[in-house]
């Protein structure tokens, strides 16, 4: 289902855009988010340091924008759920997703 201006809810503080449409079919909901500020907050990071906090206790690993757990939902792939976290971890170290990582060793 493609969302036009007119089925337009709300937006959250995250920048996700809420939609909503019924026709002769249903209700549908939807969401949209613009995720490039995110990634290139994320790639800033990875040249700007190791990702490690200032007094080495924790290493920031990355930001994962809504609209991406939206997706993988969708693909079956509960980003919140721990029987999941393979799945997960596997497609963060992937190179398809680096700009979801703030630095570039692996987990």
């Amino acid at each position: 289902m493609r969302f036009r201006d007119e089925h337009f809810l709300f937006r959250t503080e995250a920048g996700v855009n809420w939609y909503l449409h019924e026709d002769e079919d249903g209700t549908h909901i939807g969401s949209s988010q613009d995720v490039t500020e995110i990634l290139d907050a994320n790639v800033a990071v990875q040249n700007a340091s190791d990702g490690w906090s200032h007094d080495k206790t924790f290493r920031h690993i990355g930001r994962v924008p809504f609209g991406v757990i939206e997706q993988w939902k969708g693909e079956g792939i509960n980003f919140f759920d721990e029987n999941a976290a393979k799945e997960v971890l596997r497609r963060l170290d992937s190179s398809e997703f680096h700009k979801l990582r703030t630095s570039n060793w692996k987990l």
